[in-house]
């Protein structure tokens, strides 16, 4: 395997496909299967982690959430890097 543009040549049935860096902006924590919520945003990214690194950018949500959400083993599978953003200062 050899880097195309910076991006990382990965194999898939005989031929090479690059790889590459997504980034997620979420308002929200997205839900995983173990969490209330809708799980699509979690599973479409799984998905895509299969071949590519994502990485999430999310803010919102309460501390609980946040908890729940880094505790289950396979965010760390899907998403090379998780930030949590501040939340935006208050209109006015």
């Amino acid at each position: 395997m050899r880097p195309v543009r910076g991006n990382v040549l990965v194999r898939t049935r005989g031929r090479e496909a690059a790889s590459m860096n997504i980034l997620v902006v979420a308002g929200d924590v997205p839900a995983t299967s173990g969490m209330p919520g809708s799980p699509r945003l979690f599973s479409f990214c799984r998905e895509l982690s299969r071949q590519h690194r994502i990485f999430l950018l999310a803010r919102g949500g309460s501390e609980e959430r946040w908890g729940w959400f880094l505790g289950e083993p396979e965010v760390t599978k899907v998403f090379a890097e998780v930030t949590r953003l501040p939340d935006a200062p208050p209109a006015g």
